[in-house]
């Protein structure tokens, strides 16, 4: 059955926040060609002086506003609520929503929210956008485009295993042939999960695209090996992430859908009034927003090599190679439980358990890495000609970054810049 699959069980659950659709106007148009005029639409998207709609998670009349109220305690209550850290200091101040929507804004629209609370399953996000789609085809709202950030990532190996496995004629689904097929995929998924309501969902984006207002759909964050299901719905234009150099980010999806590129990482930095994220020298997050502490990169950048690094403890390697052995360690669980401090790159990506797309992720990122109490390393740098440590994810060498906040979620709404 389905429902036992990689791709049901995928499909099965809720959303998860990092991945931004980007709605905006286009013709209706049969499988496999919704993205014949896809520059000439997302031109016309981005000329349009109607609104953005953002449609995300935001904080609510409940939500504490003073940042010294936003404790570890309230994150964990709500983990689809603040979980963007923007001044580097380690708590997080931000609701997703309101990094994409102010990186909407950057290209001068204006903006509104439709706070979808938390993450949506399939049937409810469908329920969920009914209201919006009936308020534009009866001409009430007018938009530029529509940003909805909800993620549903589905492995391209498993297309061909969990849903066409005794069929000669369906081939192994890849990068370059899943805008093919997916024709077929969709049919075979409504066939066998109507309670999933995806023909439903795909039918809401049909008739958005025949209401004038095209799809920009944030390519994922799992890597080439995936697809984000939306991109795959009718009328889209899909984003990929790009960093400050122009590289393609190792955790951004690739695939024949995958038409745009637009920048993906967000790098603050503090000015007078609070925190600039595009190097305006503005505030675009004022000090009252933010909790304000020292950036975690600052206390090593700057600072001698020899005198922050720390080896693999030999205990520790020898426990995880055991643990190893025994089998039953998810991927990478050697980067969640290794102590706190910097390492080498190379010692962690030797560590039993660590994959090979996380090693080539964590040598793009940097030469060192630091691993704080709680999830894997997040923090990266490099080493200048004198043997101090540079946080640098901009790569141009100036001073004052505060972190690295990377996500196609925050290329999609950059598409217009």
């Amino acid at each position: 059955m389905l429902a036992n699959t990689r791709i049901g069980r995928s499909l099965a659950l809720k959303g998860i926040s990092g991945l931004t659709l980007c709605l905006t106007a286009v013709s209706m148009m049969p499988f496999g060609q919704a993205h014949a005029s896809g520059e000439e639409r997302l031109q016309a998207a981005c000329r349009s002086k109607e609104p953005v709609l953002i449609v995300d998670n935001f904080p609510t009349s409940e939500s504490p506003t003073d940042p010294s109220a936003f404790s570890e305690e309230e994150i964990l209550l709500n983990p689809k609520g603040r979980i963007v850290d923007i001044d580097g200091d380690g708590i997080p101040e931000l609701f997703h929503g309101e990094l994409v929507e102010a990186l909407a804004r950057q290209s001068g629209h204006k903006t509104e929210r439709m706070n979808m609370e938390g993450s949506l399953s399939l049937p409810e996000l469908a329920e969920f956008l009914e209201p919006l789609v009936k308020d534009i085809e009866s001409g009430r709202k007018r938009y530029s485009r529509i940003n909805i950030s909800q993620e549903n990532p589905l492995r391209l190996s498993a297309f061909k295993a969990d849903l066409f496995p005794d069929d000669a004629s369906f081939p192994e689904i890849d990068a370059s042939n899943i805008e093919t097929y997916m024709g077929r995929i969709f049919e075979k998924l409504w066939t066998d999960r109507p309670d999933l309501k995806i023909q439903e969902l795909h039918e809401i984006f049909a008739r958005l695209e025949k209401a004038g207002v095209p799809v920009v759909v944030a390519g994922g964050n799992f890597g080439p090996s995936f697809v984000n299901l939306f991109s795959m719905m009718p009328g889209v234009l899909t984003v990929g992430s790009l960093d400050h150099k122009g590289h393609k980010l190792h955790t951004s999806a690739n695939n024949a859908l995958v038409r745009h590129w637009a920048l993906g990482v967000v790098v603050p930095k503090r000015v007078q009034d609070g925190i600039d994220i595009d190097g305006d020298q503005k505030a675009d997050f004022l000090r009252g927003q933010v909790t304000g502490g020292p950036a975690l990169a600052a206390a090593y950048h700057g600072k001698s090599v020899a005198s922050q690094v720390i080896p693999v403890e030999a205990d520790f390697l020898a426990w995880i190679t055991r643990a190893a052995g025994h089998g039953g360690l998810v991927p990478n669980a050697a980067l969640n439980v290794i102590d706190p401090g910097l390492y080498k790159v190379a010692d962690l990506v030797a560590l039993p358990t660590v994959n090979l797309p996380t090693a080539n992720l964590f040598k793009s990122l940097g030469t060192y890495a630091l691993k704080r109490k709680d999830g894997p390393p997040r923090i990266f740098f490099e080493a200048d000609s004198s043997g101090r440590l540079r946080f640098d994810p901009k790569g141009d060498g100036s001073e004052g970054q505060l972190t690295r906040i990377p996500g196609t979620s925050f290329a999609a709404p950059s598409i217009c810049l």
